[in-house]
């Protein structure tokens, strides 16, 4: 999951956001957010680092998390991953759930960016 700090508030409010996880923990859910090389919690470094690999860093962070995640808590049913982003982690969910299909159960993709000139050729 991830969804950038800024869009918790624009976008949902920080309640509704909070609420989402706290019922996805009540019902069973672990949720695993990645500060993925390249996002905006790490500093201007960090940013700088993802240009020119927008799509490829960040996905392989975001996965090799949720393997690390899934080893660590033998508890998390590697059978039942659902990624849940928006904005930026939109992007992310889309890209995740096409480049490893068999470890996704699920996704929800909200405010999700995607490259116009190529949707548009």
């Amino acid at each position: 999951m991830h969804h950038a700090w800024y869009g918790i508030f624009f976008c949902f409010g920080e309640g509704v956001l909070v609420s989402i996880w706290c019922y996805n923990v009540v019902t069973g859910f672990g949720i695993l957010m990645v500060n993925y090389r390249g996002s905006i919690g790490a500093g201007q470094e960090s940013v700088e680092f993802l240009l020119g690999k927008i799509g490829d860093s960040d996905v392989k962070d975001v996965h090799l998390a949720t393997l690390k995640a899934l080893k660590q808590f033998p508890f998390l049913n590697p059978e039942k991953v659902v990624l849940f982003g928006g904005s930026h982690g939109g992007f992310l969910v889309t890209h995740l759930s096409g480049q490893f299909p068999v470890m996704i159960s699920s996704v929800q993709s909200h405010i999700h960016l995607y490259c116009m000139k190529c949707s548009c050729q």
